[in-house]
């Protein structure tokens, strides 16, 4: 298995988040199109078919009573291919 290391702050890779709670839809988002507020990619791992990393970012509210900006940090995998 070939283990891959890439840390990248992310130029156009986007971040969104959304609650859904009785009749309001908080949303928050970072579009990635700000190099002031970069979106951090690492991937971690990738063996041919599957990749693994971690995601990093700060969001700003897009609907009225939001609230504040969110950091956000989580992990991912998933397969790649057609």
């Amino acid at each position: 298995m070939a283990r891959v290391a890439l840390v990248a702050f992310v130029f156009g890779f986007s971040l969104s988040y959304t609650v859904h709670k009785r009749r309001q839809v908080p949303s928050w988002l970072n579009p990635g199109l700000d190099p002031s507020n970069p979106v951090q990619l690492t991937v971690e791992s990738f063996d041919g078919t599957v990749v693994q990393g971690s995601f990093s970012g700060n969001l700003q509210p897009t609907t009225f009573g939001a609230g504040p900006a969110l950091g956000v940090q989580g992990a991912f995998r998933g397969p790649l291919g057609p």
